[in-house]
Order: structure tokens, then C-alpha cells, then sequence
């Protein structure tokens, strides 16, 4: 397969690092913080903050992030981007992942692995709602969620219409929703291409948001549109696991899976940054994918093995790992995000031609391999549906996002620095053990669960499925 804009890219941090914020309507000024703290601008490059209070609170958020994960914290990360400098820095997108989620592969098989990921009910079902995006919030944790857009055509048919893809952060929309609805509602209409009434960002009854209190607007848009997603607090003061609202669950405005964090993207990449490796008569030898995971480093119960099975964990944890073990230090690179790298949209065909360039539309990033939205498919004026696009040689048609998913690749821009020698103690300090087989993923403990998420599958009657 060939991927859209997938050529390795090396920028200069001096290119990298330059604010696009400027030109934000109404944006004040940033000079006037301090020159000591080195600030990420809004993922994507999107121009949502407009205020310095606002850069600083995304800021603080990604601080208390990586001040929570101090056990992992390692002289080969560094969250401070700008100190990374000489001759040998670049900002690289070489660390991606296919987007398509791999649990419900490596548990079941291809075709269990589409039905779950895919799982739509017909509109009208008593349960729409919830287990129209259930696929998603059981399968979608590789930093990419999608949902199918479906339409009636001529004959009344039920059909897919286009899919939605987003790699956006949860806790970015948060804080925007909890300090000012204004950008808020700025974002959401710059992702949606409308505007949605106040009510779908917080709630029935809520005409103006301003006169309620932050801690308010947080619970209110966690309850509706974000969900909790495990966050304690949230979940004491009443929010749901997972958003009632319609608003993201129809239409995919920001991931909602609670592995698809801040806080995990910042956990997998710091996890990765030592110097794996293992003793090879003498020599010091990088670790594999498997050997990374297969031992206690951080005072674990039990090894992470099963990270090694997906798909994001092992290529961000490995890319930070290799690194390290060449002493090279590593960041992200401004803006920290997540982001849509590259997508393999030759692979497929409509009447036998390239799909229309208008049916393939980029979103919410400044500029290529910084965008964090994905439209596939016909829009809503076209009379033509998803399932006449087709992929392979075989010209199979398109039925669902998985079919896509699998052709597009995630992950975020890091910036790595000149190498540096590592002593023998660091490497000693993260030996690992040779692996005479790979990890057997089909033993890991979330089959079990998606054991119990495929029987529930099998139960819903088939005119209710989509």
C-alpha cells in the first residue's frame, strides 16, 4: 500500500517551535509570560486559544501529567522541548501506528475484529444510543476513534455514508469547555462545520453556560459529551464512564476511550525512554518489543506484556527506547498531539478511478501530518454511498471505518537530540532477559472481556444490526 504524505519528514526545531497563535482572533498577547516556561501551542496547530490564560492552562494540564508519572520520569525525556538543541536535533513523525484497533484481532480473528469495531444498530432500536458507538468505546484504543455515518438511500436502504475519524485529545476539550465556552464553541464548530446549540456541549436546559461556574461546565460536559472516562473526581460528583449526550457519541468530536489520554500518551513514551536493553556476550544489545515488556522495571505487580500486543504502545515505547538507548534525549514536539500521518487512500476506488479528492477531507491541524480529523466518504449532497468505494484487488467494498482504519496511520511529532554515552550501570539498570518465543497476545487478560463484548454482540438480533 502507498501512504498519503507517509514519507519520513525531519523539520527544524526552529520551524517547529514558531508560534502560528498570532494571528488568533482576539488573542493576547504570550510575551508576557515568563521566558523560563516553554509552552506547547494547541494541539494541531488549531487556533481555539485565543487568550494567554488559556495557553497556560493547557500548558499547567500537560505539567500535572507528566508530574503524576515521576516514577518514570528519565534524563532521556525531557517535557521541556526547547532545551533539545545542537547540530543533531530534529523533530521526526517516525513514531506511528496503524489506527485500527488490534485487541479484537489478536483475540479473535479479522472478521470478528471488523464486526465488533464497526458495531452499528439500526436507527429507531430503544438502545441507539449506547450501542451505536459501542464498537467504539470497547475496541477504538489505538488514539483513533471513528463513527459510521450511515443514510437512507432512494430505496430506504440503510447504508454507510461516510466515516469520521478524530485523533483529538479528551483533556483539551475539557479544559476548553471548563474555562471558556466561547473557544468551545469555536472548536466545535470548526470540527463539525456547524454550530451546536449550547444544550449539545452541556446539557438540556443550559441557554448560556457563562453563568454557570467552571466546576459546573466540567461535570456538565463530562456527563454529556466527554464522559468521565476513569477520572475519579468525575465519576464521584456523578459523571458517567461515557457521555449520554448524542453530540460526540453521533458524531465523533474528540476521542472518549479512556486509554486514548494525555495521561497514557505521556505514560507509554516515558515508559519508553530508558535503555532497554539486553547483554549479549559483552555487548549490550537493544531490547525487542517483547523483552521491553516482559519484566518489572517500575515496580509493577506483573510485567506489562500485554502492551506489547497493540498496536500504539509497542511503536511509541520502542521509538522512545531506541532512542534512549543511543543517549539521545527526546520530547514532543510542538504542538503536543496526536495526529493522522499518513493514510493509504490509493489503495481504494470508486468506478474504477481514485475516490473524489472532496471525499477524502483533513481537518483541525495547521497543515499536512498535523491534522486530527478524517472524513471519508460522500457528504450528505452526493447521491452515492460508502459501500461503492471499494479497496484490494478483490474490489471489496467499503462497509465500515475498520476497512479504513487499518490504512491510516496516528502518532505524535517528537523531537530527538545529539546521542550521548550511556554507562553500563544505565544499561544494567534496564537488562532484560532474552525471549526464546514471542508473547502468546491471545492469553492476554482483555480476550476475556472481549469475549463477554462479542457474546453481547451475537445477542442483539440481526435486524437491529447495521
Amino acid at each position: 500500500m502507498v501512504f498519503r504524505n507517509l514519507e519520513i519528514e525531519f523539520y527544524s526545531p526552529s520551524t517547529l517551535a514558531a508560534s502560528e497563535l498570532d494571528d488568533v482572533r482576539g488573542r493576547e498577547s504570550t510575551e508576557a509570560m515568563s521566558e523560563a516556561t516553554r509552552i506547547y501551542d494547541a494541539p494541531g496547530g488549531v487556533k481555539d486559544l485565543n487568550t494567554a490564560e488559556l495557553v497556560q492552562a493547557w500548558n499547567n494540564r500537560i505539567s500535572k501529567e507528566y508530574s503524576d508519572l515521576k516514577s518514570y520520569h528519565s534524563r532521556f525525556f525531557t517535557l521541556d522541548y526547547s532545551a533539545i538543541s545542537g547540530a543533531g536535533t530534529k523533530d521526526v513523525d517516525t513514531v506511528r501506528w496503524a489506527a485500527d484497533p488490534a485487541e479484537p484481532k489478536f483475540c479473535f480473528d479479522d472478521t470478528t475484529a471488523r464486526e465488533l469495531s464497526d458495531w452499528g444498530v439500526v436507527s429507531g432500536h430503544p438502545v441507539h444510543s449506547a450501542f451505536s458507538v459501542n464498537g467504539r468505546r470497547q475496541t477504538h484504543n489505538e488514539y483513533c476513534e471513528y463513527k459510521v455515518i450511515y443514510s437512507r438511500d432512494a430505496e430506504d436502504r440503510i447504508r454507510p455514508k461516510r466515516v469520521v475519524f478524530t485523533t483529538e485529545l479528551r483533556e483539551y476539550w475539557m479544559m476548553l469547555a471548563e474555562l471558556s465556552p466561547e473557544q468551545l464553541l469555536f472548536a466545535a464548530e470548526d470540527a463539525l462545520n456547524r454550530t451546536p446549540a449550547w444544550e449539545e456541549l452541556y446539557g438540556p436546559g443550559v441557554a448560556d453556560p457563562n453563568t454557570l461556574t467552571p466546576e459546573v461546565r466540567k461535570l456538565l460536559f463530562a456527563t454529556w459529551v466527554s464522559g468521565a472516562a476513569g477520572d475519579s473526581e468525575l465519576m464521584a460528583a456523578g459523571a458517567p464512564r461515557h457521555p449520554i449526550g448524542t453530540l460526540n457519541n453521533q458524531e465523533a468530536l474528540f476521542m472518549t476511550h479512556q486509554i486514548n489520554g494525555l495521561d497514557d500518551l505521556l505514560y507509554i513514551v516515558l515508559y519508553g525512554a530508558h535503555p532497554y536493553a539486553r547483554n549479549d556476550g559483552g555487548t549490550w544489545v537493544k531490547a525487542t518489543k517483547d523483552e521491553i515488556f516482559s519484566k518489572s522495571h517500575f515496580g509493577e505487580g506483573n510485567p506489562p506484556i500485554h502492551l506489547a500486543c497493540r498496536h500504539a504502545d509497542p511503536a511509541a515505547a520502542i521509538g522512545a527506547a531506541h532512542q534512549a538507548f543511543e543517549g539521545r534525549q527526546l520530547a514532543f514536539a510542538n504542538p503536543l498531539g496526536m495526529y493522522i500521518l499518513g493514510f493509504a487512500d490509493a489503495d481504494y476506488l470508486f468506478d474504477g478511478a481514485p475516490v473524489p479528492e472532496e471525499w477524502i477531507r483533513f481537518s483541525r491541524g495547521k497543515s499536512q501530518k498535523f491534522y486530527q480529523r478524517l472524513e471519508f466518504g460522500p457528504p450528505d449532497d452526493v447521491e452515492h454511498y460508502l459501500d461503492e468505494i471499494t479497496f484490494g484487488d478483490e474490489e471489496i467494498p467499503v462497509t465500515g471505518g475498520f476497512q479504513i482504519a487499518r490504512r491510516i496511520e496516528v502518532g505524535p511529532w517528537v523531537r530527538i537530540g545529539e546521542g550521548s554515552n550511556v554507562s553500563d550501570a544505565e544499561y544494567r539498570d534496564f537488562e532484560v532477559e532474552p525471549l526464546t518465543e514471542p508473547y502468546n497476545c491471545s492469553l492476554a487478560g482483555v480476550c476475556r472481556r472481549l469475549k463477554r463484548v462479542k457474546d453481547e454482540f451475537d445477542e442483539v438480533p440481526d435486524r437491529f444490526k447495521v
